[in-house]
């Protein structure tokens, strides 16, 4: 491991030498193998922010907050994104209301 403040591009999580890792390497000698052990379906790293994001919609954290935490440019990019999974919880939670099994 390399620590901070031997590292100049002050990363966490660098390549052996401290530099930072390159994407397609750490793809295919790192998350494919990780992902196998678990025997977890292989998809990309980037589906883990979608995920982050969709599940903080979808527990009610506010749209400008979710736009924050995945530092997307504008909040429109950020609702035309994930509003549809806050709409799947409103129609969930009327269903859950109303006593219907959805």
């Amino acid at each position: 491991s390399v620590e901070l403040d031997k590292n100049k591009f002050n990363l966490v999580f660098t390549n052996k030498s401290g530099a930072p890792i390159n994407r397609h390497n750490f793809y295919h000698r790192e998350w494919k193998e990780a992902l196998q052990k678990t025997g977890l379906p292989l998809f990309g790293f980037h589906t883990l922010r979608h995920f982050y994001a969709s599940e903080l919609v979808a527990r009610g954290i506010d749209i400008k907050t979710v736009q924050e935490q995945v530092r997307h440019s504008s909040i429109e990019m950020t609702g035309n994104i994930y509003t549809h999974t806050n709409h799947q919880k409103v129609r969930q939670d009327i269903n859950e209301k109303l006593g219907r099994k959805i």
